[in-house]
């Protein structure tokens, strides 16, 4: 942690940044922070009638996970906090620990138009990774004490990313106030990576009755009929909870989640899996197309 000395040193008239750099530890010279997100398509397709369904896999800061939930008219899965091991969480947090990717200079109101530049941002990013260490220390003290991951991991969600499968029919809204100069620089930057892999994406035509099947390969359409892959795309996309999809699950395991996601009555993976609706329009958050899960519910 930042010792009551730095702190004091701070304030004082005398302030030399140069002495404080000194306090640098072997601990935090090996960490790096990460602040790209990663994106890619996982499915593009398009109906007769010109609706156009994307879905995305991502992975960013999870601070900025709350900006991207607002949005109603995705569908999301993302992973979750209590189902990855603490060990895992605090592993990454000690190595890479995630953070901002512009680390403004404060100023009156909720954007920062100037970046700190020399020994300020080394400080703030020294003080960044202090603080990531601390959580760590801290999470694996609890850990030790038998404390359970949902309650222990949250102390390390600051210095996370989120894996997401998004998807959706329309993004002019997201693009238009995320993209926008005054939108955290963080989602701007996802924004307009995700932007450009839709502008250079060709999406696929499918006619009424024919699906849209994020994870399912060439290989998998030659194993199973039409209605097992779409379940198995389903579980597949519901895997973000632990970690995105790899392609390490087997048909057979994906169909048995599946079936205990419907038991259960989880029903947003089924969201991801789509046919173009026709004269038949079920009411979602899509627009020309009927989700698995409006034939489930």
């Amino acid at each position: 942690m930042i010792s009551q000395d730095i702190l004091d040193m701070i304030k004082s008239p005398s302030f030399n940044l140069d002495e404080v750099l000194k306090s640098y530890t072997s601990a935090t010279d090996n960490m790096t922070i990460i602040s790209k997100p990663e994106v890619q398509i996982l499915a593009d397709s398009i109906s007769p009638e010109g609706k156009r369904l994307t879905t995305f896999q991502l992975k960013f800061w999870r601070a900025i996970l709350p900006e991207i939930t607002r949005h109603r008219v995705f569908s999301f899965c993302v992973r979750s906090s209590r189902a990855n091991p603490t060990i895992n969480l605090i592993n990454q947090v000690k190595n890479t620990p995630y953070g901002p990717a512009h680390w403004g200079m404060n100023q009156k109101g909720m954007v920062a138009d100037n970046e700190l530049t020399g020994k300020a941002l080394e400080l703030a990013q020294y003080t960044w990774k202090t603080a990531a260490k601390t959580m760590a220390d801290c999470a694996e003290s609890l850990k030790d004490a038998e404390v359970h991951k949902q309650v222990v991991n949250r102390l390390l969600e600051p210095f996370t990313y989120s894996d997401m499968v998004l998807a959706g029919t329309d993004f002019d809204n997201f693009f238009d106030l995320r993209e926008a100069p005054d939108a955290q620089p963080e989602i701007r930057e996802l924004a307009l990576a995700m932007h450009k892999e839709l502008d250079a994406s060709t999406p696929v035509e499918l006619k009424e009755g024919e699906w849209h099947l994020p994870y399912i390969s060439a290989e998998d359409r030659n194993k199973a009929d039409i209605d097992t892959l779409c379940k198995v795309s389903c579980a597949r996309c519901a895997r973000v909870s632990y970690k995105a999809f790899d392609g390490s699950s087997s048909i057979d395991k994906d169909l048995a989640l599946f079936n205990r996601l419907k038991d259960s009555k989880h029903w947003s993976p089924m969201e991801f899996v789509a046919t173009p609706s026709g004269s038949n329009y079920k009411e979602s958050n899509y627009k020309g197309w009927n989700q698995y899960r409006r034939f489930y519910n």
